[in-house]
């Protein structure tokens, strides 16, 4: 049975160990290595991050990729480490964070906007206004917090339809 390590590295793109040795590493995808996600339902669904939120998706446990940003509008601003999630009850379901937040039903294949900008109208002028981190309650996957790096905190209660600042 193999057992898999990925591994985002600084500079050196994604990594991993197909027989967990230490010594085992090969580099699969290059530019900053950033987020690994692995579907948990079919391990050979692997999702790796590059910087500014380039992600590519695998479906052989790693060996090929393809582009994983197709509908997202790369006119968003994206953060130097884009926060890009499963969602923790149906993994083919994915969210990705610019200054918006975006779903994916298909496993990447295409994207679309669940919300407005959702960071602070006073910084986003500025080289911020980016959503950093993303959690979906496993209870109830229709509850979404996002948080900027702008300091605001959201929550949606109904998959997008109305945010609500709870960060003031």
């Amino acid at each position: 049975n193999e057992m898999r390590v990925f591994g985002g590295m600084q500079d050196t793109g994604t990594a991993v160990t197909r027989q967990g040795a230490i010594d085992g590493w090969e580099r699969i995808f290059g530019g900053d290595g950033f987020r690994v996600n692995v579907d948990p339902t079919d391990s050979n669904t692997v999702y790796c991050e590059a910087q500014n939120g380039y992600l590519v998706r695998s479906f052989d446990g790693g060996f090929s990729f393809l582009d994983g940003t197709f509908g997202i509008d790369f006119e968003d601003r994206n953060n130097w480490n884009t926060p890009v999630i499963l969602n923790p009850v149906r993994p083919a379901t994915m969210y990705y964070g610019t200054q918006r937040l975006w779903i994916s039903r298909d496993r990447a294949g295409s994207w679309l906007p669940i919300s407005g900008d959702l960071t602070d109208p006073e910084t986003s002028a500025f080289n911020y206004g980016t959503i950093s981190a993303i959690a979906v309650a496993p209870s109830d996957t229709n509850v979404i917090y996002v948080g900027t790096d702008d300091g605001y905190v959201q929550r949606t209660t109904d998959l997008g339809e109305n945010w609500e600042v709870i960060s003031q």
